[in-house]
């Protein structure tokens, strides 16, 4: 993994993109505790640069995440576990009279 980053993000959505130096395959396990990450997002196609949508998240949250690669070899490496938080959610204030 020579990199990965969060380069868009909402209140409800993130995208995480992984740049790989070989050709291979990711998984994104992220959550709301570094300690518990169970959601899980992947890219099944080897290539050396992923993108990732993370969807169903809650406004104005942190959220951990980590990337997990696995070349043609069968070589396993993992990230650090990094995190973002998403935006505020828009709107849905009380209505004006």
């Amino acid at each position: 993994i020579s990199s990965y980053s969060v380069p868009t993000k909402t209140a409800i959505t993130a995208t995480i993109t992984a740049n790989l130096t070989k050709l291979g395959t990711v998984v994104v396990k992220y959550g709301t505790t570094a300690a518990n990450l169970v959601g899980t997002a992947s890219s099944a196609t080897a290539a050396t640069t992923h993108t990732l949508s993370l969807s169903g998240l809650s406004a104005f949250t942190t959220y951990y995440y980590q990337v997990v690669a696995t070349d043609a070899s069968g070589t396993v490496v993992t990230s650090a576990v990094s995190s973002f938080k998403t935006n505020k959610a828009t709107g849905g204030g009380k209505p004006q009279r």
